[in-house]
């Protein structure tokens, strides 16, 4: 037993002794504690206690923290008093840390969050300090020395500051290793449902920390997902540490006895990439380091070629300002020149970079000298790649495939819910043609693997009664725009529908409105689209370039069909039957029945039905072509039909 120094008349005692009394469950201003956390020597015995008070003031919710401590007093009687316990106090959860020598140790900001930490990551044993975020100096942390850690410091200047103290400490005490968790990463989703919502830096509360993880819906599967999706959301750091910055990167160090001369590498940390310059001063003899920024943080994480094992190139990952992942595929051949065009794509996209000559003479250096032990296949095309199914963002399958169709607003893009989306099909029992469009949406990931060609339909009908709300719900499956829907429309040149056919591939081309393309070139489109291959082209030497391909289902609307569409006697034009065939007339409307729709769910007019339909395709998108495409593989051979 340890008696401290007297204060007020007192002295703390630690640990508290067998003869004390019950600690006191109230407050006699703040009331009743709604936590109470114990802190214990490495021997279970308690040393003090920190109690966590929540009230309501003036319609304002506020957290009171007080320490409470035991005491003897000059008449020799053992008492609780609120006060801190003496310096060097221990750390939470001391006994567990001595228990599991080999376990991997979080460092939380505060009581709550290391309980939460605890059960977010299970398998390590989670602890923190007592006392504030000013007070981590008031703590033992020896117990850490010879141990891997990770901190997780709270969403806000406190915690930064917290971080920078501790990491200050765990490099004197000696720790094997320290990761920081990016907890802004995790603060920018939420989870409704199994699925996810996104918010900006701007909306995370500020202070959040992993309790309020847990609160946003984060479990332990869903961190180690994320943990082994985005690797980066915990970051190697060394231990130049800085308040402001938390952590500085590291600088590599230098053996003065080495040959003096230039030499250069790169560092890349949360802060950012860095090249450091190392001069030598002949006079001096003396080496003098210098880090130069570069960007913000960009790493190369693969790299990245064609299937064909050519284009190669190196795939990179960075978070925008909205702490939103962008993984990118820049090939080697952009850099030709100045690497202006790669700097204009990745500034496009988010990443901090200003683009002087020197700062892109030194980004191309980076990237072009990485030598990353991962190998990604890369395609500007979605669909099968092999055996995995690609989409920009996100694979399916065995292969580490990467989708990058570098459009700024390419229409996969995920929205809303899944819950909510599956209300479209709940609402479709009843109606065929709605129906009808969500298997043709379906349907374009099966036509490889089953091996059949591509194939489409035209829902026809001369009205305005809901055929394109039935091509919404459609795209809806695999995506939508900002302010947009998934369709895109027939009007334009041939060689921009061959564009869009190649982004629709494996998955749904809808195109809205047939009438609106130029009649002599229908005919021919409609072959292009539907064989699947587009114009052959030659270099400026008259070579032969590679046509582009695709595999996909058509789905379009029209008042008219195809071969009303086509036929013109006097011009001597004639639909054929292998467009006939290709591109099937599905009358639109059905008789006896409002428009394109026979059962309006308690809905008082088919319009009012109909843009609810649309509303909701409009908000909840992408969510059901991942999910299908995450529940089934790809069959070794060909369906039998």
């Amino acid at each position: 037993m340890t008696f401290s120094p007297a204060v007020n008349g007192a002295r703390p005692v630690v640990p508290v002794p067998e003869n004390a009394p019950p600690i006191p469950m109230s407050h006699h201003v703040l009331g009743r504690p709604t936590a109470v956390w114990t802190y214990r020597d490495a021997r279970g015995q308690i040393c003090f206690n920190v109690l966590r008070f929540d009230r309501s003031v003036n319609g304002l919710d506020t957290k009171t923290m007080r320490p409470l401590s035991c005491v003897e007093t000059a008449e020799g009687r053992i008492e609780w008093r609120y006060q801190q316990a003496p310096a060097p106090r221990v750390l939470f959860n001391l006994p567990a840390l001595v228990a599991d020598s080999n376990a991997v140790v979080v460092i939380a900001e505060g009581e709550k969050a290391a309980e939460a930490a605890g059960r977010l990551m299970p398998g390590c044993v989670a602890t923190t300090s007592s006392g504030g975020s000013n007070a981590a100096a008031q703590t033992d942390w020896s117990a850490l020395r010879g141990r891997e850690c990770i901190l997780v410091p709270d969403h806000d200047e406190p915690g930064r500051k917290y971080a920078g103290a501790v990491g200050e400490i765990l490099r004197d005490v000696g720790v094997t290793s320290l990761r920081v968790l990016d907890i802004a990463q995790i603060g920018a989703i939420s989870w409704r449902d199994g699925q996810e919502i996104r918010r900006s830096l701007t909306e995370i509360p500020k202070g959040y920390d992993l309790a309020d993880a847990e609160q946003d819906g984060w479990t332990a599967d869903a961190l180690l997902n994320a943990l082994e999706t985005f690797p980066d959301i915990l970051k190697d750091v060394g231990f130049a540490v800085s308040s402001d910055q938390v952590f500085s990167p590291q600088i590599p160090g230098s053996d003065p006895e080495d040959d003096p001369g230039d030499s250069g590498n790169f560092v890349c940390a949360p802060e950012g990439v860095f090249k450091r310059v190392v001069t030598y001063d002949k006079r001096t003899k003396r080496r003098s380091e210098e880090l130069i920024r570069i960007c913000g943080c960009l790493e190369v994480i693969g790299f990245a070629r064609t299937k064909k094992s050519k284009d190669w190139g190196r795939m990179i990952e960075f978070a925008d300002p909205d702490v939103k992942k962008k993984q990118l595929v820049v090939s080697g051949a952009d850099f030709a020149g100045n690497g202006t065009d790669v700097a204009k794509r990745l500034i496009s996209e988010g990443l901090s970079l200003v683009p002087t000559r020197a700062v892109l003479e030194m980004l191309t250096e980076y990237i072009l000298t990485s030598t990353p032990k991962r190998r990604i296949t890369f395609t500007q095309v979605p669909g099968w790649c092999g055996s995995t199914f690609a989409l920009p963002g996100k694979s399916y399958g065995p292969d580490d495939v990467i989708c990058d169709l570098g459009e700024a607003d390419h229409p996969y893009v995920v929205s809303g819910s899944f819950a909510d989306w599956q209300e479209i099909p709940r609402l479709a029992l009843g109606n065929s043609r709605l129906i009808f469009a969500l298997c043709v949406a379906f349907a374009g990931p099966l036509l490889v693997p089953c091996g059949f060609e591509s194939g489409g339909f035209i829902l026809v009908s001369s009205t305005g009664d809901g055929k394109t709300t039935l091509l919404r719900v459609a795209g809806a499956v695999w995506g939508g725009r900002e302010g947009g829907d998934y369709c895109a429309s027939w009007s334009g040149s041939d060689s921009g529908l061959e564009g869009i056919a190649v982004r629709s591939s494996g998955t749904l081309l809808a195109l809205d409105e047939i009438g609106t393309v130029d009649p002599r070139l229908l005919g021919a489109v409609t072959y292009m689209i539907l064989n699947g291959r587009g114009k052959n082209r030659a270099d400026v030497r008259g070579r032969l370039l590679s046509s582009a391909a695709w595999s996909c289902m058509l789905l379009a609307t029209g008042e008219q069909t195809l071969a009303e569409l086509i036929d013109d006697p006097l011009r001597g034009r004639r639909s054929t039957a292998g467009q006939k065939v290709r591109l099937v007339d599905v009358p639109a409307d059905v008789p006896g029945a409002s428009g394109v729709f026979e059962e309006l769910h308690d809905f008082p007019s088919s319009r009012a039905f109909s843009d609810h339909l649309r509303t909701l395709s409009t908000t909840h998108f992408g969510h059901a072509g991942r999910a299908f495409l995450a529940k089934r593989k790809r069959p070794a051979i060909a369906l039998v039909v």
